[in-house]
């Protein structure tokens, strides 16, 4: 469909196409990418993996994580990359803002006090700083994600 007008679609639209109009980059293969340049190409990036690297309390199963972070900026506080998680349950507490783009995979969030949010790939959504509650991964999710 070609409805811009729908949630969501913007979005999705403005992120493929920064992405196919990319200037090239000079990225070098397993370097965290950091920039003084108001544009900083990752297409050419390649993340080392780093394996169970999550600092939230398992509740339930036994969840396993990859984090490629792609970027990271001078001071360290906005991070950009991909995360992967297998099925299990997590007690999170945010401390920072992060966008989350769901390529493969469903999971259920459920912050203190509230309903349960379904999200499933092709998913785009925020969570606040603030956010405490539970994050339950049914099928293995990959997701891109900043942190900021």
């Amino acid at each position: 469909s070609t409805d811009n007008s729908a949630p969501g679609k913007p979005v999705r639209m403005r992120l493929q196409l920064f992405t196919r109009f990319s200037p090239i980059s000079n990225v070098r293969p397993g370097v965290i990418m950091t920039s003084n340049s108001p544009i900083t190409v990752l297409r050419d990036t390649h993340p080392l993996p780093v394996l169970d690297a999550c600092k939230w309390e398992k509740l339930e199963g036994d969840p396993h994580t990859v984090n490629l972070n792609a970027y990271t900026s001078e001071d360290g506080n906005k991070i950009m990359g991909t995360w992967i998680c297998t099925p299990g349950k997590w007690y999170v507490e945010y401390v920072k803002w992060e966008y989350c783009h769901f390529q493969e995979g469903y999971c259920i969030i459920t912050p203190e006090g509230m309903e349960p949010i379904h999200l499933r790939a092709g998913d785009i959504f925020v969570i606040e700083p603030g956010m405490k509650g539970t994050w339950e991964v049914v099928e293995t999710v990959r997701k891109y994600f900043v942190f900021a």
